[in-house]
């Protein structure tokens, strides 16, 4: 079964969210001990689920994620659309928490700030988050 791997946020630089630029670093994101609840998405759309997330580690560089690809055309079609470098940018989608978005809402547009919150979700996109946030592989 292929499996793909992704840089799912680069420590200490700011990534855009929906709510604005947020920096995070190791132990700022609560993964789910039930990784299955990391849903696998296609530029952040809730209607299809991709895969779910099968591993976890934190590295000097940043959260790395993966994800297995199920026997679903849809699962197929992305999976095979990262290994050929088209969507392989990634977007991670977290529920901040209360401090953060206080944090955000003080801070303004265009200013970057320290972020926390629970993964919920990782999405393959056209266009990361950052630049560094993208998938690293896919197993053939």
């Amino acid at each position: 079964m292929r499996r793909m791997l992704v840089l799912v946020t680069p420590w200490h630089v700011p990534i855009q969210t929906s709510r604005g630029l947020v920096t995070f670093g190791p132990g700022d994101l609560q993964v789910p001990d039930d990784l299955s609840r990391v849903k696998l998405l296609l530029e952040h759309g809730r209607d299809v689920v991709l895969s779910v997330a099968i591993e976890h580690h934190t590295t000097t560089t940043g959260l790395t994620m993966l994800f297995e690809q199920p026997d679903t055309p849809e699962a197929r079609a992305a999976f095979d659309s990262a290994a050929r470098g088209l969507r392989d940018g990634v977007s991670p989608g977290v529920e901040m928490d209360s401090p953060t978005m206080t944090r955000i809402r003080r801070a303004g547009p265009g200013v970057s700030v320290a972020g926390a919150g629970l993964l919920r979700e990782v999405s393959l996109c056209a266009v990361a988050a950052h630049p560094d946030a993208r998938v690293l592989g896919v197993t053939p």
